[in-house]
C-alpha cells in the first residue's frame, strides 16, 4: 500500500480503471509496452484515482467530461509535473493537502525524469537507425551531400562520436578554431590572428570540432576531435588521409596553441576506406584507429560502421531496460520529423517497413 494515497500498488487493476476503460476514457491505448509506459501508468491511475475521490464530475459527470479531465491530467504528468498541484488544486477542486500528497508522488517516482531518460533513449535508437538507412541505402547515400545534410545533421548529434564530446565550432577555418581556442586560455592574448596555412599556403577548413574540458590538478586538461567529413559515396583512400594530416599538422606545427594542456585527435570519416588507407592504421583507438599518434596530436580515420556499432553500444544497456528497438522506417520517419531539409525525400526511404 502507498503510505501516502492509502491506495494499493499491485498489478491487480481497480474496477475505476476497467471502468474507465470499458467507457474509452482512459487515456491510454491498448496494453503497456515498455517497462517505462507501465510504471507511467501505475502513477497515473494513483493519482487518478485520488482525484476519483474528489471531485464529482469524474464520479457522475458524463464520460466527455470524464476523458477530458483524465487526458489533462495525464498530459500534466508528462509534459508538466511541476505544475501538478496548482492544476489539481485551481482547476480540478482537489483539496489542498490531497494534491500535496499526489504531487509528492512525482518526486518519489521521478517519473519526469524516467520518461525524459526513456525518450533521450529511443530518439538516440531512432535516429542511428535513421542514419544508417540514410549513409548506407543506394541511392541515398550517393544523394547524401557532405556538408549541406550529413553535416549539419551530425552537428546536432555530437553524441555519436562519444558521450563526452559536446559541439564547439562547425564548417569554420582554422583561424577561427586557433582564435577560439587561444580565447579559453589563460595565457591567451589578443590581437589579430596570422591564417593558419598548410604546407601549400591554402587555409584549411573543418567540418566539426568537438571538445571537452577534463580536470587535470591545478588546470584544465582540454580535449578536440576534428571530424572531416566525406560524403558516405566516397571511400577514405590515401589522397582524403593527406587532407585530414594536412588539417592536424598545421595545427601542431602552429606555436599559437597550447601543446602542454591541449590534445587534438583528427578524423576522417566516410562508410568505407580502402586497403591501403586501413593498411596505415597502427594505433586502434575506440572506433577508429591512428595512423599519427604523439603526446598531444593524434590523426585517424574511421568508417560509419565502427561508429554507429560503438554508439549501439553505449545505449545497449538502457535499450534492453526499456525492451525497444527502432526500425529502419521509424529512423527515417524520426529523422524526416527533426530534420526535414536535411533528409532526402527518395522514394526508397519508406516511412514504415
Amino acid at each position: 500500500m502507498d503510505q501516502n494515497t492509502g491506495h494499493h500498488i499491485t498489478d491487480v487493476e481497480p474496477a475505476v480503471v476497467r471502468r474507465w476503460k470499458s467507457e474509452g476514457v482512459y487515456p491510454f491505448a491498448g496494453p503497456a509496452g515498455d517497462a517505462t509506459e507501465i510504471r507511467q501508468r501505475k502513477v497515473f491511475d494513483l493519482c487518478a484515482l485520488g482525484v476519483h475521490e474528489h471531485l464529482d464530475t469524474l464520479r457522475q459527470g458524463n464520460a466527455k467530461d470524464r476523458r477530458f479531465i483524465l487526458r489533462m491530467l495525464r498530459a500534466t504528468l508528462e509534459d508538466s509535473p511541476d505544475s501538478l498541484k496548482r492544476i489539481l488544486v485551481e482547476v480540478l477542486g482537489v483539496p489542498a493537502d490531497k494534491a500535496s500528497v499526489l504531487s509528492g508522488l512525482l518526486p518519489l517516482t521521478s517519473l519526469s525524469s524516467i520518461i525524459e531518460a526513456s525518450r533521450m533513449v529511443t530518439d538516440r535508437l531512432r535516429f542511428l537507425a535513421g542514419l544508417q538507412e540514410l549513409l548506407f541505402q543506394i541511392p541515398s547515400k550517393q544523394s547524401v551531400k557532405e556538408r549541406a545534410e550529413l553535416h549539419r545533421i551530425l552537428a546536432c548529434e555530437p553524441w555519436i562520436f562519444g558521450e563526452e564530446f559536446t559541439l564547439t565550432g562547425s564548417n569554420e577555418n582554422l583561424n577561427t578554431v586557433l582564435r577560439k581556442h587561444l580565447g579559453r586560455l589563460a595565457s591567451g592574448k589578443g590581437g589579430k590572428l596570422k591564417a593558419v596555412l598548410r604546407d601549400d599556403g591554402s587555409e584549411g577548413v573543418v567540418d566539426l570540432v568537438l571538445g571537452r574540458e577534463v580536470p587535470a590538478y591545478a588546470r584544465l586538461r582540454r580535449e578536440f576531435l576534428v571530424v572531416e567529413l566525406k560524403r558516405p559515396s566516397e571511400k577514405i583512400d590515401l589522397r582524403a588521409k593527406a587532407q585530414i594530416e594536412g588539417y592536424a599538422m598545421a595545427v601542431a606545427s602552429d606555436d599559437r596553441f597550447d601543446t602542454t594542456h591541449t590534445h587534438w585527435t583528427f578524423l576522417a570519416v566516410s562508410n568505407e576506406m580502402t586497403p591501403d588507407a586501413a593498411r596505415t592504421l597502427r594505433h586502434p583507438t575506440g572506433a577508429f584507429g591512428c595512423f599519427h599518434e604523439e603526446p598531444n596530436l593524434r590523426i585517424g580515420l574511421a568508417t560509419w560502421g565502427s561508429i554507429l556499432s560503438g554508439a549501439r553500444a553505449r545505449l545497449e544497456f538502457f535499450r534492453s531496460i526499456l525492451d525497444y528497438s527502432a526500425t529502419p522506417g521509424e529512423g527515417i520517419a524520426w529523422l524526416r520529423e527533426r530534420y526535414p531539409d536535411q533528409v532526402p525525400a527518395a522514394s526508397h526511404l519508406a516511412l514504415v517497413e
